[in-house]
């Protein structure tokens, strides 16, 4: 954050920026523990996340005699993310 706090751009629209940058990290700090996130083994990135719905959604979408029209499709999109006691 010092670094960003730092510059002093002569642009006041790219000064705007970089503080608006520097306020995002510093209000979401906590939720950037990187290092003590994948001690405890979990994922950080969000390549898992999303391989899983493209999985899950591609799997329910594409089988044999699907047709789907885009309302239809949009609509089970959101039921397919939901736990499986809330998508009745």
């Amino acid at each position: 954050m010092k670094i960003l706090r730092n510059l002093h751009p002569a642009y006041a629209e790219l000064a705007k920026a970089i503080r608006n940058e520097a306020e995002y990290f510093e209000r979401n700090a906590e939720r950037m523990r990187y290092p003590a996130f994948r001690q405890q083994g979990l994922f950080v990135g969000s390549g898992v996340v999303e391989a899983a719905c493209k999985e899950v959604i591609g799997s329910r979408l594409k089988r044999s005699g699907m047709f789907w029209d885009r309302p239809r499709r949009q609509r089970h999109h959101r039921f397919a993310l939901l736990p499986p006691q809330r998508a009745l």
